[in-house]
């Protein structure tokens, strides 16, 4: 992509300047990767802090007073938490993993991203449609 774009302004760098920015680039958004990913696990370890303050309250699926369409939010909710604790989980890991399971923490890291993704377009189509925005 790079000398792609330096082609447009004829200009050339040599393979090997291109990876070492390529590089460089890449150092910065990882840098953010893991200052987001920081902050998130702060933000999701305060959110299950909160309910032992009674300042939020969190109801499991299996109580039995909740409607047939509460347990199922409630379930669809503890899904997408413990998905979300495994991915922070797993990031977290990656930072201080042993390199035999490097492979492997990556592949779960990376494809985590597609049910966060769909969580979030699906719940604000949802919204959207149900006229709460």
């Amino acid at each position: 992509m790079i000398q792609n774009y330096l082609n447009t302004k004829d200009q050339f760098l040599m393979q090997d300047q291109l990876i070492t920015l390529a590089k460089k680039i890449r150092k910065i958004m990882w840098n953010w990767h893991i200052y987001l990913g920081n902050i998130l696990t702060g933000l999701f370890g305060i959110r299950f802090i909160f309910p032992l303050f009674g300042e939020i309250t969190f109801q499991g699926p299996f109580t039995k007073e909740l409607l047939l369409k509460e347990k199922l939010q409630n379930f669809v909710y503890l899904v997408f938490y413990v998905c979300v604790a495994l991915s922070l989980a797993i990031g977290l890991l990656m930072k201080f993993e042993p390199s035999a399971i490097k492979n492997l923490t990556e592949a779960i890291h990376v494809l985590s991203i597609i049910y966060l993704a769909t969580s979030i377009v699906r719940h604000n189509k949802w919204r959207v449609l149900a006229g709460v925005y």
